[in-house]
């Protein structure tokens, strides 16, 4: 899985596969993920892989884990920096830059309404809006 625009952009991609293809996880478990991978230093998918793997595996599970996320983008990310300088003039890769943005930023869209509808359904389960409205 590769996405563009870091931790929450991948946040979509880790529920898909985490909770629904793969079943290692409940929704409530990952949504308590992300909410202390927000408490905690750190990228939130970086954390929240950190969760899953230590869930399956143990503490191994946890290092492998996020190996596993860190390392194939920190491996693209140097050979695209050690090239970038070449291409970065040409039309065709500011436009592909400029799709990433777009893309990025509506994937940080998604991830933060998935969160979002997630509170607000746990909160009418819990009864809370029924004494406020």
């Amino acid at each position: 899985v590769m996405t563009f625009g870091g931790g929450y952009a991948m946040l979509p991609a880790l529920q898909r596969e985490v909770v629904e293809k793969r079943r290692w996880a409940t929704e409530e478990e990952v949504m308590d993920w992300y909410a202390i991978g927000q408490c905690t230093p750190g990228v939130i998918a970086v954390n929240t892989a950190t969760f899953v793997g230590q869930k399956q595996a143990g503490i191994w599970g946890g290092i492998f884990a996020t190996l596993g996320v860190v390392f194939p983008s920190l491996i693209i990310i140097m050979i695209i920096a050690a090239f970038i300088q070449n291409f970065a003039h040409l039309p065709a890769v500011q436009n592909a830059f400029a799709g990433i943005r777009v893309c990025e930023a509506r994937a940080s869209r998604s991830a933060a309404q998935q969160v979002e509808s997630f509170i607000i359904s746990s909160l009418r389960e819990d009864n809370f809006f029924k004494h406020s409205i």
